[in-house]
């Protein structure tokens, strides 16, 4: 078998495309005991360390499953061409979910338009998360499920994943450009904002950046953005529970109350604190955009009422569907899955004085 081997392809990635041949042209079946390391190691002429490279790569790509003390065996999976799509929380019953209940549809088409089928696995009582991780196991452990795709995560969730290593799955929340995105977001909307003639702008971002140090960088990056028009900062930065109608309000509220006075205008990233934003504007009777604008950080198909076309930047759902599904099939072809940022799309309406 050295023969096959070329030098310039690393040994380990040539003894694993091999393996993956055999499996699934069915010469090695779903339950077939591989080799151990050691007899891999010389039936190819390789080091057990690269034997075990070739093992642990076949292993994250969900051909074969690895039981300690009794060896590796092919892996039940390896002929389904489903997708777990999986959510930390009930997403379907809840108005603040409604990115996530757009995603799941552009997921499953996405998934259809490639020959997929998706599967859905979701809570349906928050109290008993045990209940459809249970589900979940059973189908994983059945081979019905070639890879998931966790989203909306939980404790309950993220502990199942950290159990199951062998099933191909993204980390909820690993794309790290998904923040470089929010403060790409910030910035952008700073600057339209100043370029628009507001200067006090009130700058709300959602519950999932508390505790990351995002205040600190996204004031200093709003602060750079004023310096750039040679402005001295007076943008206030608020990052707390923005992402409901009600939390909307309440940062609406406190932005309002401030003892210098209200803002010329509100950039608020979440379309459902938005929402609440322009709710509680509208109750106190101002004008938009004649006596304060609104700006917004909104996913596409879903609408925020205001009283004039809504200016934002648009992010797609569709493209995170494209982005999580392109990264899960790399790992699931055992190369590294990209980060790509999603970027947002500027939609221009009349709510900053346009």
């Amino acid at each position: 078998m050295s023969r096959v081997l070329k030098r310039s392809t690393p040994l380990y990635r040539q003894i694993c495309s091999h393996l993956e041949g055999r499996i699934l042209s069915g010469a090695l079946r779903p339950g077939d005991r591989l080799p151990t390391t050691q007899q891999m190691a010389a039936r190819y002429k390789v080091t057990v360390q690269t034997a075990q490279q070739a093992a642990m790569l076949l292993s994250r790509r969900g051909l074969i499953e690895r039981a300690p003390g009794r060896g590796s065996f092919v892996s039940g999976r390896i002929h389904s061409r489903t997708v777990g799509i999986v959510f930390g929380s009930n997403v379907f019953g809840s108005m603040r979910y409604l990115f996530y209940q757009r995603l799941y549809v552009c997921l499953c088409k996405e998934l259809k338009r490639l020959g997929w089928s998706a599967g859905l696995y979701l809570p349906t009582d928050e109290e008993a998360p045990a209940l459809f991780l249970a589900d979940l196991g059973q189908d994983v452990d059945a081979g019905r499920l070639r890879g998931l795709i966790p989203l909306c995560s939980s404790d309950a969730l993220n502990g199942w994943l950290a159990e199951h290593p062998a099933i191909p799955h993204m980390r909820p929340g690993s794309n790290v450009s998904d923040e470089a995105g929010r403060f790409d977001a910030v910035c952008r909307g700073v600057d339209y904002l100043l370029g628009r003639g507001y200067r006090r702008i009130a700058v709300l971002m959602h519950a999932e950046t508390r505790g990351t140090g995002v205040v600190a960088q996204a004031t200093a990056r709003i602060a750079a953005t004023y310096a750039e028009h040679g402005l001295p900062m007076q943008a206030t930065f608020q990052a707390g529970d923005a992402d409901s109608h009600a939390a909307g309000v309440a940062q609406a509220r406190q932005a309002l109350a401030r003892p210098d006075g209200p803002p010329d205008a509100f950039l608020v990233l979440n379309d459902q604190g938005c929402m609440g934003v322009i709710f509680e504007l509208l109750c106190r009777r101002f004008r938009i955009p004649q006596d304060i604008g609104v700006m917004a950080l909104a996913n596409r198909g879903i609408q925020i009422p205001c009283p004039v076309p809504l200016t934002r930047f648009e992010v797609d759902p569709a493209a995170f569907a494209r982005r999580e599904i392109k990264a899960l099939m790399a790992m699931i072809e055992g190369r590294k899955p990209g980060d790509v940022a999603v970027t947002p799309r500027l939609i221009v309406g009349k709510s900053c004085g346009e």
